[in-house]
């Protein structure tokens, strides 16, 4: 087959899915704990992993060969010298770290700078983790281990041509590494083996505060735990874990599920926070109360542990004292196709223009409680749906007022079955009222508005696939 009849295929089934996606009533929790906050970020790449020496040494990576790293005060841009995929990060200390990703790449800091690694594989790596300078393994696609003795990087048999994904040991004889099909593994410090998971779909991260408290997470959303003598299923009720764990110990538990971050405190799991800016991707932390998470956008989350500002507790007695503020917020995100970079105007009783960041998120803080605001985005060559928003009465933080840029050019839809048709009404109708009140929802829109040019003029020189399209959104919208 040819690469554009596969790369067709390939998007044909992109674009199913998405379109399933939208048929789905998606709810997410709102609940969030106080200490969460985002962080300046220096990249609007999406960031997929991370790790540091210290709270004050700590490095991110992702796509596009990004890396950042925060000194303590600040983030910065660092130069990988490659521009792929970078998947996972680890070190020894701050002058031994590692970073591994797409098309074989690793490279290694010193200290002072990036340079690559030759690898003894063509297959993509996923995970990276030593148990000191002179020990290092990393896996990869179709059963991958490389591992490296201080010296020199060696190809190790997994026992498995299954994809491996995560890994994490105890020690440099008691390493567990997963990956797809509910595959895990253990190292012994002679051999690989596997270890009976219960599951048979894909697993993504594993972390554990001892060789008898293992935690791993995958596409599931199951939260499995190893007691030192088998992988069971955890009881965390409606919580959910896919992307990424970490913890400081045995009960205090990080975990990432696309849009939330879940906790585990030795005895149940809870939604800790819920961001609903952009989807998020890894976690780490250098203590329970220092905690970074990543995700898409640039995003970069931190976690200090405070108490919410908005509550006080007396010593000795379990009372609490509700602080009624004078002064709110207005905050909301612009999604759709183009986020950052968007005028978004302040009228009322405050007169502020501000620009979003590279994440589509403004914030008009310390307005007056009862005040009357509009907020209005502008950019030329786009439209805002709602036009704007209209606050009466400010008598709280209002921090939701999100808007969908969409570029004035061809939409789906639309060319299908023409702009007053009672598809594009009921399309339409799910979106402003299902799918835009959710995070998952909008990251569905986004995904939509981002491929409908490329679609359409697929769609311009290809009648079947134009055929397809419509039988797929018929489908979905009950009209076979």
């Amino acid at each position: 087959m040819r690469v554009g009849d596969q790369m067709m295929k390939k998007t044909k089934r992109i674009i199913a899915i998405a379109f399933m996606l939208v048929a789905m009533l998606i709810t997410v929790s709102s609940s969030a704990l106080a200490g969460w906050s985002s962080m300046t970020s220096v990249t609007s790449e999406y960031l997929l992993y991370l790790w540091g020496s210290s709270g004050s040494d700590v490095f991110a990576v992702g796509v596009n060969g990004t890396i950042v790293h925060y000194d303590g005060s600040n983030w910065s841009a660092m130069s990988s010298g490659t521009t792929e995929a970078l998947f996972n990060v680890w070190g020894s200390s701050a002058s031994d770290v590692y970073a591994v990703g797409s098309s074989a790449t690793m490279l290694h800091y010193n200290g002072s700078s990036w340079s690559s690694i030759k690898s003894a594989t063509s297959n993509y790596l996923e995970g990276v983790w030593g148990s000191s300078a002179s020990d290092v393994y990393v896996v990869g696609w179709h059963g991958t281990i490389l591992h490296y003795n201080g010296t020199s990087w060696s190809t190790m048999n997994s026992g498995t041509t299954n994809s491996l994904y995560g890994i994490w040991g105890n020690s440099g004889s008691d390493i567990f590494a997963v990956g797809e099909k509910g595959t895990i593994i253990h190292y012994n410090g002679t051999n690989w083996s596997t270890m009976n998971s219960g599951i048979t779909q894909s697993l993504f991260d594993i972390w554990g505060s001892s060789g008898t408290d293992v935690f791993a997470v995958g596409w599931s959303g199951d939260i499995l735990h190893y007691d030192g003598t088998s992988w069971s299923t955890m009881n965390s009720g409606s919580i959910s874990a896919s992307e990424c764990i970490w913890g400081s110990s045995a009960t205090d538990v990080f975990a990432i599920d696309t849009f939330d971050i879940v906790h585990y405190d030795g005895s149940t799991w809870t939604t800790m926070y819920s961001y609903p800016y952009s989807t998020l991707s890894a976690i780490w932390g250098s203590s329970g109360s220092d905690v970074f998470a990543v995700g898409n956008s640039g995003t970069i989350l931190h976690y200090d542990g405070t108490p919410s500002p908005t509550t006080t507790t007396t010593a000795g007695s379990s009372s609490t004292t509700t602080i009624s503020p004078s002064a709110f917020t207005i905050a909301g995100t612009i999604i759709g196709d183009i986020s950052a970079n968007v005028h978004v105007e302040l009228l009322g009783d405050d007169n502020q223009i501000v620009d979003t960041d590279n994440m589509g998120h403004y914030e008009f803080p310390n307005l007056n409680a009862g005040g009357f605001y509009l907020i209005i985005p502008q950019l030329a060559g786009y439209d805002f749906d709602p036009p704007q928003h209209e606050i009466p009465n400010l008598m709280g933080d209002e921090l939701n007022m999100d808007f969908l840029a969409i570029k004035t050019g061809p939409c789906v839809a639309k060319v299908i079955y023409g702009e007053e048709s009672e598809e594009v009404e009921l399309l339409r109708y799910v979106r402003d009222n299902v799918l835009s009140q959710t995070p998952e929802g909008r990251e569905i829109i986004k995904l939509y508005y981002h491929w409908s040019p490329v679609i359409v003029k697929a769609m311009e020189k290809d009648e079947e696939f134009e055929e397809d399209m419509k039988g797929m959104i018929d489908g979905v919208l009950g009209f076979d």
